[in-house]
């Protein structure tokens, strides 16, 4: 059957066709993505829904990171044989905003304006006939992809808004304390941080190490990295790895200075993720660092 079905659609140039993800009870539409051969194979096989990654060129089950898995109920096809829908169970988000469905903007008629819809509040999800007082204390408890990309923003915003502090002269180091305390770990768990521009002191394990780090302090070799300062901060994915209650993500992030807002800085980073007990999600690992120039011996 599945041979048979692979026959009859018609892909792209590319090997690819498109594929529209809607929730089978309500209709609602969700996302549009990319399917080939093997991905509508792994999805006919498992009832998982299984994609392709234009941009990572990989198969991408949908959810594999986050949890936000799309079930298949009914797979279909349109008359020309071109298009894909897909009619599934979604668990969660389906946008990697964390919002529910993908279309959330829409444009207003002549004028060129955006303007967005409910599902711009994001983590909206319909409740499931299924749950369980243990399905909704797991899922308190689990870290979802979202969660992780929210964070890596407040870092980002915060770094920069301590820099600004800095400009206006205000007192960017109470603001950096209350950085600190908020987003790292340290008052509940080791933390493990290796900054970007540490040679002496490579490792700081404490909260006082690490504010000198940010704005100078105990450490001599600290020039303060947050009052350089930063215009802008942006983070680009490689992986985030979910387990639960704990997350890792890689990839790299990029920096613009104030006194130079033409170029950006490539550096690489690990970040780790726990929740404290409010459920809010704090860092226990932070290492960064400059990649590596082939201009270097080895």
């Amino acid at each position: 059957m599945n041979e048979k079905l692979i026959k009859i659609i018609k892909f792209n140039k590319d090997g690819l066709v498109p594929a529209i993800a809607q929730q089978h009870d309500t209709g609602e539409v969700l996302m549009l993505a990319w399917m080939n051969k093997d991905s509508i194979q792994q999805t006919l096989t498992t009832n998982q829904v299984c994609y392709w990654s234009r941009s990572r060129q990989k198969l991408w089950r949908k959810g594999e990171t986050s949890g936000n898995t799309q079930r298949l109920i009914e797979f279909r096809y349109d008359c020309d044989e071109d298009t894909i829908l897909l009619m599934v169970d979604q668990t969660g988000s389906a946008c990697h905003t964390g919002r529910r469905n993908c279309f959330y903007r829409v444009a207003k008629n002549e004028s060129g304006e955006i303007e967005t819809t409910l599902t711009e509040k994001k983590n909206i999800t319909q409740k499931s006939k299924f749950d369980t007082n243990s399905n909704k204390k797991l899922n308190s408890t689990a870290i979802r992809e979202e969660d992780v990309l929210s964070i890596q923003k407040e870092w980002a915003d915060s770094i920069i808004s301590i820099g600004k502090i800095f400009l206006d002269k205000g007192n960017y180091r109470l603001e950096a304390e209350k950085t600190l305390k908020k987003l790292y770990a340290f008052d509940i768990s080791n933390v493990l941080f290796k900054p970007t521009f540490a040679s002496q002191n490579q490792f700081r394990n404490s909260f006082e190490d690490a504010l000198s780090y940010f704005v100078g302090g105990n450490i001599e070799e600290d020039n303060g990295f947050a009052i350089k300062p930063w215009f802008k901060i942006r983070f680009s994915e490689n992986k985030i790895v979910i387990a639960h209650d704990n997350a890792i993500a890689m990839g790299n992030y990029y920096f613009t200075s104030v006194e130079d807002k033409k170029n950006e800085t490539k550096v690489e980073y690990t970040f780790g993720y726990i929740k404290d007990k409010k459920g809010n999600l704090r860092i226990n690992l932070h290492h960064s660092s400059i990649p590596h120039s082939n201009n270097l011996n080895n």
